[in-house]
Parts: C-alpha cells; structure tokens; sequence
C-alpha cells in the first residue's frame, strides 16, 4: 500500500480520492476534488494561489474565489485529520503546500518505482526490477482525471498517458530480457502509434518467430509515423525491421519482400519532419519558393532560404517541402550544425539504409556511393542550418529532377547557381494573425499590436509568447505587453541583450529544476540530447525526465523520436546567456565534464558489449545512473552507427574547451568499434589527435595505445608508408611503461601488413614471433587471433593442411572463452578450405552455423556473407534456383550495408545463376549492371570475375571470338591483382574455346596454366580441370593407338 500502508491519494484515476485504510475519504466536490489532484500532483512543494486558481476556475474565477480556494482546502485538512492521517495542508505566503510523503501519490510512487527499476536493471537485477514496474504499472485505474476538462488536466493527462507509456516501455524491456515475449505481448497490442512500444512488440513477436506480424507490425508503424509525422521510423527500427526480413526469408511460407531481377527494390525513403498543423503567414513567400522550384522541373536545383534566427526558415522550408513529397521517392531532412561536408553525407547513407561499417572513408568515395545510392531517383533534401556551402555542395544529388532546399542565416555566396529567398520578419498583419491563432485571441484586442512588436514580429517569439497566455488565461494583453517591456528594458540594461523578452518570461515561470535542466541541455554541444545524456548532464534522473516534459510544454524544447530532445538554435543561445549569468564559471565546468563522462561512459559501455575481449588498457570510468547499457553486440552495435556524428562532435567541443583528456580517451574506449564499423577515415583523423593530446597529457602508455589503433585504421585504409613506424615506436613506449603484454598485437599487425604487400613469409614470421610472446603470457584470445592471420598466410602460400589446422585451433580457442562471433568469424575463413577440398556437408553446416551467430550478434555484413557462401556451394552443384535465391539475399544485405565490393561479388553469382537457368538476357544485363558499379568506383579486384562470367554469356549466346576477348581481359585483370583463382577459372576457358576450334596444343596449355593456378588454394574446381587434361590425354592416345 502507498505511504506506508496508511494513506493514498490517487489521481492516477477517472475521479481523484482518497484512501486510508483502504478505506474512502470524502472530500467534498468535484471542485475539492480538484484543488487535491492540483496540491498532489506538486505534493510537498508550494502552489501559488493564483496557479491554484487558474488551474481550477479557469479564465473566468467568481469574487469570492479566493474564500472558496480557503474552505476546499480546510475541508480536505478536516477530512484527514478525521480520517486520522498525520499531515496538513501547510498555508504560507500566498501558497499551499500538500506535506505528505510523496510515495503517498500514486503519480509520485509510480515515478518513484520507475527510478528504483531502472537502477535495479542497471545492476543486473532485472527479476526485483520487473517486479517494481508491474507495481508501477497496477497503479492506473482507467484513464486519469476524466471527471474534469480545462487546460491543466488535459495537459496532466498527456503527461500522464506520456509516462504509462514510458513505463510499459520499461517494463517490456525488462520483460524480455527475462524471457517473456508472450505476456509482453498482452500488454503491446494496443499502442500502434508509440514507435518505442511498436519496437518492442516487433521484437516480442520475433523471440516467438511470429516473423509476418512483426513485418506488418512495422507496416502499421511506418504508415503511422508518415502519415502523422511525416519521417520514418528511427535507425533502431528499421535496423530491427530489416533483421526480421532477413529472418523471415528463411521461413518457409513467410512473406519475403519482393526483390527485382537486376536491382534490389528501393522503397520510399521519408525522414522529413512533421509539417505543421496550421501553417500561417507565409503565403507570398511560399507561392514564391514553389513557383521557383517547379521552374527548375527536369533538372537539378538547389534553392536557399536565409534570414534571421526565429523568422521561420526551417518552417517555411519543411512546409514546402511537404507540398512537394509526393513528386519524389526519396526525402530526407538533416541538420548541418557544426558538421562537415562528410559527417552530413555519413548521416544521409544512414537514413538511405547503409550502415556505418559499409560507408566509404575517403570523400570522393562517400560522395560515389552517395550519388550511387540516389541514381535513377528523384530526390528531395531539405539541408537546415547551412553555415557553409562546403556542406552543401558534395551532397547535391546528380539525378535530374532532385530539389534541395537549403535553410541558413548566412547568404551563402558560394553556393553557386542557387535561387534565393531572404526572409524577412512577418509584416504587422501577418504577425498579429499569427499570434491571434496561437493564443486564441481577437485579433482587434487591444494591445495586440505592442506585443508582437516586442516579440519583433519573429515566430518564435511569437509562439512563446502566447505560451505566457496560456499558462495565465485572466491578463489582457496590456499587461502581457507591459510585462515583456520590463524584461526588455531589463534585458538592454544586463548582460541578456540579445535575448528575446518571451524567452526571459517563460524561463522564469518554469520551476527551479526545469531552469537547472533547460541551462544544462544549452551547454550541450550536440543539436540532439538524448535523454540520458540530459539526465547524466544534470545528474538527477527523475527531476530530469519530469522537467524535459515542461520544457516540451512551453515549446523550449522538441522531442524529434522517442527520448531524443531538439532546442532551436535561438533557444540554445538564450540558454547559453543564461547559463553564463546564474551559473558560475565552476558550476558550468561541471556540467560540461558531466557530459563528456556521459559519452566517455556510454562509448565505452558499447565498445565492450560489442567487442568484449579486445585488447584495452584499463583506465577509470565515471559513470552516472543516467549511462545506459545494452543488452546485446547488435544493440550496441546499431547505437554507435546512429550516434557516431554526435560522438565526434563531443570530441571536438572537449578539444575547443581545453577538455584535452577526452580527446585522448573517447577514441580509444570506442576502438573496437571504429574498427569494426569505421567510419575509418574520421577514426584516422580522431587517432592523430588523440596521440597529440596523450602527449600532451604526458602519458606515455596512452601515447602508445593511441599509436598502436592509429597503425590499425591505416591498415584499414590501405594507408601502408607510416604503420610500420607508428607499431615501432608504440613498441617502444609499452617497453618503457612496462607493459610488454601489449606488444605481441602490434606485431600481429606487423604480420597482417607484410600480407596486405603480398610478402606472406615476412607475415608468417613476425605471426610466429607474435604466437611466441603470446603463449609465453598466456594470452589465449591473442593466440587465438594470431593463429588466424598465421592460417590465411598459411593457405595462401600452399601449406593447405596447416592453415586448416591453425583455422581450427583458433576457432577452438575463440568458442573456449566464449566469443561465438570471433569463433564464427574465423569459421568463415575454414568455410573456404572446406569447400574448395569439396566436404560441401560439412561446409553447408559450418556456413548455417555462422549465420546463426551472424543474426544473433547483428552483423549485418556476416550475414550476407554467409549468403553469398550459401550460393557459391548450391551453384557448384548446379542448384541454380537455389543459388539465385542465395545470391540476391547476400545482395540486398550488401546493399543495406553499403558494401558495393561485396553486392558486385553477389552479382556475378546472380549473374551465372541466371545464366545455368537459361535466363542469358537476364544474366547479362545482371553482369553489365555490376560492371558498371565497379568502374564508377574504381574496383579492380571485381571486375576479373565479372568480364569472367560475361564471357561465358557470350560464349552462350554463340559469340565465342567476343568471350575469348572477355576471358583474356578478366586473366589481365586477375594477374595485376593476385586473384589465382580466377586467373585460373580463365586459363580453364580459354582452353575450352581452344579445344572448341581444335587446337589442342593451346587447350592443353591452357588448362596446365589453369592447373598451376588453382593449386596454389583448395577449391572444386581444379578436379575439373585435371579431368579435362587427362579425357584428352586418353583420346588423343587413343587416336594415336
């Protein structure tokens, strides 16, 4: 029972009561029955007389209100103390005070049970958690308040409704990671429009393989958040979405999404944001951007909107763009605050679907996948807050027909060729029919006209102001006026000069900690605050998660998707004034190290979910109650793709703040991660600065583990001339700290790049001395890694027998300390060995194994890989249905994952699928379409396979004297490259070309060259080549006989 077993006062109900015992207390009237619901919900602090008012009677109070406030509150104190409860209704100074335990409220305690939950769950204690959130949940008795109308009770019902659903949330999470999904869905069904409840529930139906209902789940939600919204889903979603339809398509009797033959189905892309409800006052401007934007039809155009801060440019813009949706099949909306021309186009690959691992790290490569991605489609990008045109120009799609709306305080000058339109503030008539809608007054009312010009005819200013109203629904607008000419002449006087009056007057009516939040989010440095950063800035959860609702209320703040929080950049500035004249110097320092802890923690807790064996120098974490964990790798995973931009931005506001620590250590606590997903050329970029700052902390272990991941992102990026030295002097600094355990990795590293130059028995000698200092320390996850990279050197030099071996010491090694990823990932390498030794069972069940492990662990790339491999084994033995089917799955992951190496790979096997199908103009377009791909972005491993495959579609299509053109090519291409394998497959046809025109001497040639390459490496193929040689071997002896 509430408050001790003794008394409970609900408003978490139609009709506010109260309990004692168990028993009901009469209070009185409906009217006492809300002067209690007002008291309880700010229960133990002090509401004003006039709040109180306001709140019961409205815009129209009697005479006598002021007795009438007295005797309801004396009846309720009466009713108590009759009752026999020990509390009071405390009168001071024009306020009334409810004293009573706040776990006596059933609002409060179940906000209070939430808090509890969330630390249980953080300890690990998820069971004691789920059981508070039950509690918590039991607590609702219908929908709260519906015995009252008015403006305060329908916004504590939203409030109220917004935190059940927070809380079942909570309470599903929780639930399924104790393994409920089928009493979770009981409780799911009937939120279609709540997009974090609408992912659990696609999650509770995929633990229980309803795979269909998920996708239609997500249907429903997608219909929803475009039809409401005007955006998609969020990352996570569609992350999870697209996991499902992975899973789905090894259901048999499951949807699948229908794929076309040459290229995998695009959908509509939507992240546009909510257009507004009743746009107003713009009419002549938007005529004017519309009437430009069809003048440009049939050609790209990009087309600026410049003004001041608050005169609704971002508005004008969204609203226009809404208008226009329906002409285009892609629409996307991003900020550009304080990001670079390659963050902006990292951020549009995600919203297109690609994920962060498949994002190229050189530009000109971002920009080729970019234009790759939104060739043949018509696209309209709305780009908000230009400072620069370097952000806008390598985004600008090439496809004819793209629109780009640019927003931007500045004119852009270098923005060559765009129309422009500077808006200015709203005319007088515009202004005052504005605020007249936004407040619900006359627009004849007397005053009108002093407000929205101290609102400097801005809408912003004129939407906060009308707040002021709302919240005081008896003044006139003479006084609203007369009140923000006091804040004005204030401000000219103070060091608030440039902030707008309403600003200072909705600042002040917020309560203390709604001010404590609203200046801690100002001071964050990223345009987006989730909300446990906000909490973490703060350092208080619950009084941050109450206050960010009132700061959405008053218009401070826009929840943009669930629990992530947007301040306009007018805002962000007022906040920033404030900040700096009521906080000092020390307390503002606070907050921002907070921040960086917030991020240092939650990078770190990501990194280790992900990665949790990897190599990392220990160092001490602060962390809040407010950082989050993950519940898997494939969470974490997901988080730091679609976080990546904001992390970065935290490092470069640590560096501009003198925060040199963090400049060293996030990079290094999310490592494992940068490695993994890249971005490799901005992870490259924060490492050199991360050795700078290490130096200059003067930590020399630091210093070296710094060096050490900066030679890895430059094995990553090909970037060869300097890895060698940066390992050498990381060396050197281990040895003088003492550390001699980290050395063995640096000459792995050393292995893998003597491999990347071909040289693999350097590789296999610094791999042995590297294995040697290893065992001598015992490291079994460092052994097992070597044997890895020992193996792959290994198999490419002959010594086929020992690189399977060592591949399955390592898998061995890897599933012993219970990493299946890494397991799984060496077990892809020995998938190639056994298939090119032709143990296709054994092979088929090692590559289903990996899948498995591939989805559980969410890697993305594993899974299509995986595919891939499942294509190459039914394609060897002529299932070529099958085949296809295998082939487009790897495809699409490819695609999604924005690796085009791997989608051309994919399509080589669609492509001779098609062919063993006998589908030849299907299969050549296929082969056409990926060659295309490669030479756009500059690939030379994947066209030899390519021009390979469209040779044996021209020797199909009778053309032979083209095929022998086509497989000559494809050798040239393969012996610059180094790929044995397929200059073999091409000695092997074109000896069968030979042997066709009867020149034996040549074919026999052929195929021995054939022979010599396929040697070097396992595979099925060779068998068929020495069959060859000996059948005619055997005829022309037979002739000679």
């Amino acid at each position: 029972m509430l408050g001790g077993g003794k008394l409970e006062i609900r408003i978490l109900t139609p009709v506010p009561q109260i309990l004692v015992e168990n028993r009901p207390v009469d209070v009185g009237s409906p009217k006492a029955r809300l002067v209690l619901a007002v008291l309880a919900e700010s229960v133990g602090r002090p509401v004003p007389t006039s709040t109180l008012i306001d709140r019961v009677w409205g815009e129209a109070p009697p005479d006598s209100v002021h007795t009438s406030v007295y005797a309801y509150c004396s009846r309720i104190r009466r009713s108590l103390k009759d009752a026999g409860v020990p509390t009071d209704i405390k009168r001071r100074s024009r306020t009334y005070t409810l004293e009573v335990d706040p776990d006596a409220v059933d609002w409060h305690r179940a906000r209070s049970l939430s808090a509890q939950a969330r630390k249980l769950t953080q300890r690990g204690e998820h069971a004691a958690a789920f059981a508070l959130l039950e509690e918590a949940l039991e607590l609702w008795d219908g929908e709260p308040l519906t015995e009252f109308s008015g403006v305060w009770a329908d916004s504590l019902r939203r409030r109220m409704a917004q935190g059940h659903r927070r809380l079942l949330g909570q309470w599903a999470e929780v639930g399924l990671v104790l393994g409920g999904p089928e009493e979770t869905l009981l409780r799911l069904e009937d939120h279609p429009g709540d997009e974090t409840l609408a992912y659990l529930h696609m999650k509770a139906l995929e633990m229980c393989g309803r795979h269909t209902e998920a996708i239609e789940c997500y249907t429903d939600l997608r219909d929803h958040t475009i039809a409401e919204l005007g955006i998609q889903p969020s990352p996570r979603t569609r992350a999870l979405f697209q996991r499902i339809l992975t899973e789905a398509d090894g259901d048999e009797g499951q949807w699948v999404e229908p794929v076309p033959l040459a290229e995998p189905r695009r959908e509509v892309v939507d992240t546009l944001r909510a257009d507004v409800s009743d746009f107003l006052g713009r009419d002549e401007e938007l005529e004017t951007l519309l009437t430009s934007v069809r003048a440009s039809e049939g050609r790209t155009a990009v087309h600026l909107i410049h003004g001041l801060g608050g005169v609704g440019k971002t508005t004008l813009a969204a609203h226009a763009a809404h208008r226009l949706r329906d002409a285009f099949d892609v629409r996307l909306q991003t900020d550009l605050t304080g990001a670079s021309s390659d963050q902006v186009l990292f951020r549009l690959l995600l919203m297109l679907g690609v994920s962060g691992s498949g994002i190229p790290t050189e530009p000109e490569a971002r920009v080729a996948l970019w234009r790759n991605q939104v060739a043949g489609r018509r696209v309209l990008l709305l780009l908000d807050n230009a400072d620069h045109h370097d952000q806008v120009m390598p985004v600008i799609p090439g496809a004819a027909g793209s629109v780009v709306l640019v927003t931007s305080r500045r004119s852009l000058a270098g923005l060559h060729g765009a129309r422009r339109l500077w808006l200015r503030p709203l005319d007088e008539e515009d202004a005052i029919r504005m605020f007249a809608v936004f407040s619900g007054r006359d627009v004849e009312e007397e005053g009108m006209s002093r407000v929205v010009a101290l609102a400097d005819r801005l809408p912003l200013g004129l939407w906060i102001a009308s707040a002021q109203l709302r919240r005081r629904f008896t003044w006139s607008l003479d006084r609203l006026a007369n009140h923000l000419e006091r804040h004005t002449r204030a401000s000219e006087q103070g060091a608030d000069s440039e902030a707008l009056a309403v600003f200072i007057d909705t600042y002040e009516a917020l309560d203390v900690w709604a001010r404590q939040v609203f200046l801690c989010v100002g001071l964050h440095p990223t345009t987006v605050v989730p909300d446990h950063a906000a909490a973490a800035s703060v350092g208080d959860w619950d009084k941050t998660e109450k206050a960010l609702d009132e700061l959405i209320d008053v218009h401070f703040l826009d929840e943009v998707s669930p629990g992530r929080y947007r301040m306009h950049d007018s805002v962000r500035r007022f906040a920033r004034q404030r900040a700096a004249r009521t906080m000092s110097e020390r307390q503002r320092w606070e907050v921002e190290r907070r921040i960086l802890d917030y991020y240092l923690a939650t990078v770190d807790n990501a990194d280790r979910t992900a990665m949790p064996g990897r190599r990392r120098t220990e160092r001490p974490i602060t962390r809040s109650s407010a950082t989050p964990g993950f519940e898997s790798p494939r969470e974490a995973r997901e988080w730091f793709a679609d976080t990546f931009p904001s992390v970065e931005r935290v490092i470069e506001h640590a560096r501009e703040r003198g925060f040199t620590e963090y400049v060293a250590r996030i990079p290094l606590a999310m490592a494992g991660l940068l490695e993994t997903n890249g971005p490799w050329d901005r992870a490259e970029k924060l490492f050199v600065d991360a050795v700078e700052a290490w130096r200059g902390l003067r930590d020399p272990l630091g210093t070296a583990d710094a060096l050490y991941e900066l030679a890895v992102m430059r094995l990553k990026l090909m970037d060869r001339g300097e890895v060698e030295e940066l390992l050498g002097r990381a060396i050197a600094l281990w040895e003088e700290c003492g550390r001699r355990q980290n050395i063995p990795y640096a000459r792995d590293q050393v292995g893998l790049l003597h491999a990347d130059q071909d040289d693999h028995l350097r590789a296999i000698s610094e791999y042995r001395a590297s294995l040697d200092e290893f065992q001598a320390l015992g490291d079994q996850r460092g052994i097992a890694k070597v044997y890895n990279h020992l193996a792959l050197s290994q198999s490419e030099t002959g010594r086929h027998h020992r690189a399977s071996s060592h591949f399955l010491v390592s898998k061995q090694l890897y599933q012993a300390l219970g990493d299946e990823h890494m397991a799984a990932r060496v077990a892809m390498n020995l998938f190639q060995m056994r298939f090119g030794e032709g143990r296709h069972r054994e092979a088929r069940a090692m590559n289903e194994r990996c899948m498995w492990v591939f989805r559980a662990h969410g890697d993305a790339l594993g899974i299509a890989s995986t595919q891939h491999n499942r294509g190459l084994l039914e394609s060897y033995l002529g299932r070529y249905g099958d085949a296809y089917d295998s082939f487009q799955s790897a495809q699409r992951g490819f695609w999604s994952a924005g690796d085009v190496t791997g989608m051309i790979r994919s399509k080589v096997g669609v492509g001779t699928a098609l062919l063993g199908l006998g589908r030849i103009s299907e299969a050549e377009r296929t082969l056409l379409n990926g060659l295309e791909l490669a030479e756009t972005h500059d690939l030379a491993l994947p066209r030899s396979p390519l021009l390979r495959a469209l040779g044996d579609v021209r020797s199909a299509q009778q053309r032979r004297s083209e095929a022998e053109v086509m497989y000559q090519e494809a050798r040239g291409v393969a012996a610059r490259t180094g790929a044995h394998q397929n200059e073999g497959m091409c000695c092997s046809r074109l000896g069968d070309l030979s042997s066709l025109k009867g020149d034996s001497e040549k074919a026999l040639s052929y195929w021995a060259a054939a022979v010599r390459h396929l040697e070097r490496k396992p595979t099925p193929y060779l068998e068929q080549v020495r069959s060859k040689i000996k059948w005619f071997q055997y005829v022309r002896g037979q002739a000679v006989g």
